[in-house]
Order: C-alpha cells, then sequence, then structure tokens
C-alpha cells in the first residue's frame, strides 16, 4: 500500500484559512493573491503496478520533477501565471498559481528503477511497478499418481 503525505498539512491552519477565505469573500472586494497551488491527483493500484495521475492545467513539463528515494515518490514543481499587473487592473483572480510538492510513501514494495512518468495536457501519469517480491505467483500442483 501507501501513505498520502503533503507538505504543510495543518489541520489547524487549514481551518483558519476557511474561515479568512469566507471572510474576504463577503468583506474584502479588493483582488486576492493567488492562492497556493496544489494539484489534484489520483492513486490507483493494479495487479502490478501503481499508478498515479495529477492533474496540471497550464503547467509546463519543464517546471514540473519527479523523483523517488527510499520507497518515496515525490512531485514538484511551479505553475507560473503571467498577471501583468501594471498594465490591467483586475476585479477577480480565481486562477492559483505557485510552487506545490504532492509526495507518496509506498509501504509495498515497489520497482523505483522503472518508474515511468508521461505529460500529456496537462495530466502527469506516473507508473510505479510493485516488486516481483509481491507480485502473486501460480504455483504448479504436483499430481502423485502413486
Amino acid at each position: 500500500m501507501y501513505k498520502n503525505t503533503c507538505e504543510n498539512s495543518n489541520r489547524v491552519a487549514n481551518v483558519f484559512g476557511d474561515v479568512e477565505s469566507v471572510f474576504n469573500h463577503f468583506f474584502d472586494k479588493s483582488v486576492q493573491p493567488a492562492s497556493e497551488f496544489r494539484p489534484r491527483w489520483d492513486i490507483a493500484e493494479g495487479e502490478k503496478v501503481f499508478q498515479v495521475t495529477l492533474e496540471l492545467p497550464g503547467v509546463s513539463p519543464d517546471d514540473v520533477h519527479v523523483e523517488v528515494e527510499d520507497g518515496v515518490l515525490s512531485v514538484y514543481g511551479e505553475k507560473k501565471i503571467d498577471r501583468a499587473e501594471d498594465k490591467i487592473r483586475f476585479h477577480q483572480s480565481e486562477r492559483t498559481s505557485g510552487t506545490f510538492k504532492r509526495t507518496l510513501e509506498f509501504t509495498t514494495p515497489v520497482e523505483l528503477d522503472n518508474v515511468q512518468a508521461e505529460f500529456d495536457q496537462g495530466l502527469l501519469v506516473i507508473s510505479v511497478p510493485k516488486s516481483e517480491k509481491v507480485l502473486p505467483r501460480k504455483i504448479e500442483i504436483k499430481a502423485n499418481n502413486g
């Protein structure tokens, strides 16, 4: 299996962030700075492989990095938005940008040397094969005809 971890995962901070967001929505009509970008992901497990899919719309593949070490998969990078703020006045800005990091720790043995990553139309798909040690094997049954 795996453990899902992320940078800055603090429930108390999230609660205060949500309260602040609601407060700003009703009382502060100025443009808010871009919030932290945290890409959403799906984590799926097949018989022979884990598949991790991240939504990265508007992110260049050159701005994304994938690393594996000691059973931990890390995906980090930056989503950049050119706002040209000195030329235009925004009335509302909801697009998020900034740096991000998502990590996933595998508790099932995996083949970190064989991890593959593909980026296509804003989706990053990472395949992490399971170790041969944990894959199911068919055991031949010998018949004793005696």
